[in-house]
């Protein structure tokens, strides 16, 4: 399973505002990174051992300040909200039904909040 065509796939069925694939566009990676124009981010990754039945992690990043780290106000343990798991088998619109039940309510919020503070830094 190419992951670059699945994030591709999967953009086209989330909703509005059109989000799009960006990067990396090599051959064989792991992940791949689906944009809204609006700049919440989505990273796409299939864990490591996905070949012996493992799972499609997808986890809102967040907005860099002007330096370029990434700013939040949680800890790395607080992700829960923000980082689902679903099966590698779905198709590209459940997996996007499940994105926009299961992550872009909590995350796209907060993903504003964050540019707030990354804008102030």
């Amino acid at each position: 399973m190419n992951i670059q065509q699945l994030a591709a796939d999967v953009a086209a069925s989330l909703p509005e505002p059109s989000w799009f694939v960006e990067g990396p566009e090599e051959e064989g990676a792991w992940y791949a990174i689906i944009k809204s124009p609006e700049g919440p981010t989505l990273h796409v990754a299939f864990l490591a051992h996905v070949v012996r039945g493992g799972r499609l992690r997808v986890m809102g990043r967040w907005p860099q300040a002007q330096i370029g780290e990434r700013v939040t106000t949680f800890r790395p343990s607080d992700l829960g909200p923000y980082c689902i798991h679903m099966s590698p088998s779905k198709s590209a619109a459940q997996i996007a039904r499940d994105i926009s039940r299961r992550l872009l309510p909590r995350y796209v919020p907060e993903w504003h909040a964050q540019k707030e503070r990354a804008v102030a830094a």
